[in-house]
């Protein structure tokens, strides 16, 4: 009885680290700005993607860079959207950003790069993937959220992918 007693308090104390570790991360990203593509819009005209961030954290992110561009899954041809600022002087907390790109389905995913700052702490998300809106067809007038790829596209798109190659 004594040896199931153990593994169970060893399970038990296994749980509680693991659950003091998640907390510990949500509360960290809670703690923080965290930027995020909220909004696409292909306008009249079809030449340009307007995206729209906004900041869902709760501090305000300073120094903001935005790298947007088109990739294939296997990385090996990547087309950078032009017209990103160059940086963002300030971000506050729940503010929305629109970013104009060329419009471009050359490539089948949109991958989105974003460094930025919270007054000294400089924080690099992970790159999102998205879907490329009529990937390899002529666009049409639309307005949605961005298409997010599955979960298996995106194991297959950020395995080596790095942003600083962009």
């Amino acid at each position: 009885m004594e040896c199931c007693h153990d593994r169970r308090c060893r399970r038990a104390a296994g749980a509680a680290v693991w659950l003091l570790i998640v907390q510990e991360r949500r509360w960290n990203l809670e703690d923080r700005p965290q930027l995020a593509a909220t909004y696409l819009e292909i306008p009249p005209g079809l030449d340009k993607y307007v995206w729209t961030f906004t900041n869902k954290g709760a501090e305000d992110a300073t120094n903001v860079r935005i790298k947007i561009a088109t990739v294939d899954l296997n990385h090996t041809h990547h087309t950078l959207l032009p017209h990103t600022p160059d940086e963002l002087p300030r971000l506050k907390q729940g503010t929305r950003y629109p970013v104009t790109t060329e419009s471009k389905n050359d490539l089948e995913f949109i991958v989105i790069c974003a460094s930025y700052g919270n007054d000294g702490t400089i924080f690099v998300d992970p790159p999102t993937f998205y879907m490329t809106p009529f990937y390899m067809r002529e666009n049409h007038e639309t307005r949605s959220e961005p298409a997010p790829v599955t979960a298996l596209q995106y194991a297959k798109l950020s395995a080596g992918f790095s942003c600083t190659a962009l």
